[in-house]
């Protein structure tokens, strides 16, 4: 009897193996996902049917990262799979492509003002929802920064911010996760791993691409329909790009004209909101507050 105790004891769990094989399954169906990513022509049946493929990624994505208990490290000491595999499958540079072009489609489509049936205006806008998010939480990891043409994410970012300021852009409150709103973020996220990145190039492209002024007119125009927490992107932007020694040493090449200055003084009282939330941000913001009271 006492062996057969042993036995009950000892015999597997049919539950936690088919939890195991599930999650197997589960894991290795979200990597074949990712594989097919591929280029398709923008509006192409292909594109559309990809755009179901992206909305699933971009909802594991988010759900992994709201889970994840660890938010430093690398990738690989996270639990976000879905941004590992698009790293290790070396999808992060194709997604910006895509996005990117798709972007230039959508204008062109916007100023020859070719028409659209609804079912493709929702394909268009759940297709640039799904890739944005995906691309978002992706660049919180180094490593996919590592790897990304920051000169073609960074050219993207002054395509989409000059379509806002040289157009009568409609910002609808709260639809955060379209690209003229989105990219943004991505600039904060690239400013906070400067660090690990070539600064030189990241400081040269931000100038050449006339970021800091264009993000500045970009604040000017929505600022009046931001969320409370939307306001943070750019003030972290400015406060982490402001701190770095390239900036410090060439602050002029930045901003220089009166305008710029004007509308960075639009920003003093949600730097000081921010600033007092924490230690932490008053050290990280210290650099803008000074620029701001020196644009006085």
């Amino acid at each position: 009897m006492a062996n057969d105790r042993g036995s009950a004891y000892n015999a597997p769990d049919p539950c936690s193996e088919s939890l195991e094989k599930m999650t197997k399954r589960l894991t290795s169906d979200l990597r074949a996902r990712i594989r097919r990513l591929t280029h398709h022509t923008p509006f192409s049946q292909e594109w559309v049917d990809m755009t179901d493929t992206l909305q699933h990624l971009a909802s594991v994505a988010l759900m992994e990262e709201k889970d994840s208990n660890k938010k430093d490290g690398s990738i690989w000491e996270r639990d976000e799979l879905c941004v590992r595999y698009i790293i290790e499958e070396g999808k992060i540079n194709m997604l910006l492509r895509i996005m990117n072009e798709y972007k230039v489609f959508h204008y062109t489509v916007l100023k020859e003002g070719t028409s659209r049936d609804e079912d493709m205006k929702i394909r268009m806008k759940l297709f640039e929802q799904s890739l944005g998010i995906l691309l978002k939480c992706a660049f919180t990891a180094v490593e996919a920064l590592q790897t990304l043409d920051i000169t073609h994410l960074i050219e993207h970012i002054s395509m989409v911010i000059r379509h806002v300021v040289e157009t009568a852009f409609e910002f609808a409150p709260g639809d955060y996760t379209v690209q003229e709103i989105l990219v943004v973020n991505y600039l904060e996220l690239v400013i906070r791993k400067i660090e690990n990145l070539n600064e030189e190039l990241v400081m040269r492209q931000l100038e050449q691409n006339d970021i800091v002024p264009l993000v500045l007119q970009h604040y000017e125009l929505l600022a009046c329909k931001l969320d409370r927490e939307a306001h943070v992107p750019y003030v972290f932007f400015l406060g982490l790009l402001m701190d770095t020694e390239t900036y410090q040493t060439h602050r002029n090449r930045y901003i220089s004209t009166p305008d710029d200055k004007r509308r960075l003084l639009m920003l003093e009282a949600k730097v000081k909101e921010i600033m007092a939330i924490s230690h932490e941000n008053r050290r990280a913001l210290r650099s803008l507050n000074d620029n701001i009271i020196r644009c006085k």
